[in-house]
């Protein structure tokens, strides 16, 4: 069942583009109950945004991950995201401890409470990972892989293998990834990219004199 409710909590995942807009995940603090009362809980809660909220974001720059937020939305249950022929999306995000899913229709349901701190690791791999996400979303006009193809599906295709970004690709080409027995290499590629996110992470809070002070203000 739909239910309208406001949610406290922090970013914890990279927003990352749909052909929508866009989709984040949130850890949940609390739940208002009445004007001015929250009722403290706990739990993961996926955050699908629109493409008006996405823009409002500014493509995400303004959710980096430890970003405190009051959030309205109207959760469900997301067994509506299980994607036929593909893996089941539910069951994916139940492993993550995400049982809940969000949707937000308007920026202005977004509050920011508290930013994320600018030398936190996971902002900075934030910042770098949205912002090459951007340029690859500019690539050159006439940009194809090969004749005929639609630019839009290339640049979709660049950013899941590079970056591990796979929501833009479309159902069309996900159909011959999977006909052709090639969806290994997009999956291979996020994992890549979790794995040197996590090396990048590991680097940063281990800068003399810098890293640790970094990673207890990101904490805060």
């Amino acid at each position: 069942a739909m239910e309208e409710v406001a949610v406290l909590g922090h970013i914890r995942k990279v927003p990352e583009k749909t052909r929508t807009g866009g989709f984040t995940e949130l850890d949940v603090s609390g739940v208002e109950v009445a004007p001015g009362e929250v009722q403290r809980v706990s739990g993961r809660l996926r955050l699908s945004l629109s493409e008006e909220v996405w823009q409002a974001s500014s493509r995400g720059l303004s959710l980096i991950p430890g970003t405190a937020i009051r959030v309205e939305t109207t959760l469900d249950v997301p067994d509506r995201y299980l994607n036929p022929g593909a893996f089941n999306t539910v069951k994916s995000l139940a492993f993550k401890g995400i049982h809940r899913a969000g949707i937000v229709k308007y920026p202005e349901f977004i509050h920011i409470l508290s930013k994320a701190s600018q030398f936190a690791p996971s902002a900075i791999i934030a910042r770098i990972k949205l912002s090459m996400l951007e340029r690859l979303t500019k690539l050159p006009e006439g940009f194809v892989f090969f004749e005929e193809s639609n630019p839009e599906d290339c640049i979709s295709i660049s950013k899941g293998l590079l970056l591990g970004a796979r929501k833009e690709i479309s159902p069309e080409v996900n159909r011959v990834f999977r006909e052709t027995g090639l969806m290994h290499l997009l999956a291979i590629s996020g994992l890549h990219v979790g794995i040197i996110v996590l090396l990048i992470n590991a680097l940063l809070k281990k800068l003399p004199g810098i890293g640790d002070d970094i990673y207890q203000i990101a904490k805060k």
